[in-house]
């Protein structure tokens, strides 16, 4: 029996570009519900950046930063942060190289001068060497994925978490959405063997090989594709609604 559902945001919950969960979704979620099972977020953006989803649906909690912050409305389950060697380690590359990057506290994100673009363009310039003692949950640094690997070997105890070609999600070496997942289970006394998770992202292959029923969605692509259980259809053609109902967990 489904106890716990784990879900992305961007591309899962909701379409790209968009601002709200298609109908079917919503549905869904109030039936899963009214069933008693919990349901999570699972998104690799940092805290600071999921407050819309706040008014969308009361989710029982939220693993965010790729596993990195999690916490439910009223306390906080799990708490890890890049080391600090990390960051003084990596700031002397980014000015070498002249890397957009952000750097996300709990609260708010802090950009370099080198960023472009809107995507980020709420978020202060500063000087890095003046927020590099802040607790950094997250860096996003912009940079093409064949970039990855050297940026990483300046960044030690670290990993890419990158989901889309624009920016990779950097991360503590041992975190991810699936060790996320422990610890939200762990404080909900919820076994994994009871738990299915949906995402479309290549930072969602971790949980969704985690879990017994990884959903991919059909827009996802064709790495996590391979790594899922099953493949449900797009977000805009009702997936999370057909998987569950593909899985008894809803009924038609």
């Amino acid at each position: 029996m489904i106890k716990a559902i784990f879900f992305d945001i961007d591309g899962t919950l909701i379409p790209h570009g968009e601002k709200q969960m298609p109908s079917s979704t919503i549905d869904a979620l109030n039936q899963l519900r009214e069933k008693g099972i919990k349901l999570f977020v699972a998104t690799g953006r940092p805290p600071n950046s999921i407050s819309h989803i706040y008014d969308m649906f009361d989710f029982d909690g939220f693993l965010t930063a790729n596993g990195q912050y999690c916490f439910t409305q009223d306390h906080v389950i799990f708490e890890k942060y890049i080391p600090k060697e990390s960051i003084y380690a990596i700031i002397p590359y980014i000015e070498e190289k002249k890397l957009p990057v952000l750097f996300a506290t709990l609260n708010k994100n802090y950009r370099n001068q080198y960023n472009v673009g809107d995507f980020d363009s709420i978020w202060p310039i500063v000087d890095l060497n003046t927020v590099k003692d802040e607790k950094m949950v997250q860096i996003m640094a912009y940079i093409d994925p064949k970039e990855d690997d050297a940026f990483i070997e300046h960044l030690p105890l670290c990993q890419s978490a990158r989901w889309t070609d624009v920016f990779a999600d950097i991360i503590p070496i041992d975190g991810g959405k699936d060790k996320g997942i422990d610890h939200i289970l762990d404080d909900f006394g919820i076994s994994l063997s009871q738990t299915m998770a949906f995402g479309d992202g290549a930072n969602d292959i971790t949980m969704l090989q985690h879990v017994p029923y990884g959903i991919a969605m059909g827009n996802a692509s064709q790495e996590v594709k391979d790594h899922a259980y099953y493949v449900t259809t797009d977000i805009c053609d009702d997936g999370i609604y057909h998987a569950l109902i593909h899985f008894g967990v809803l009924e038609k």
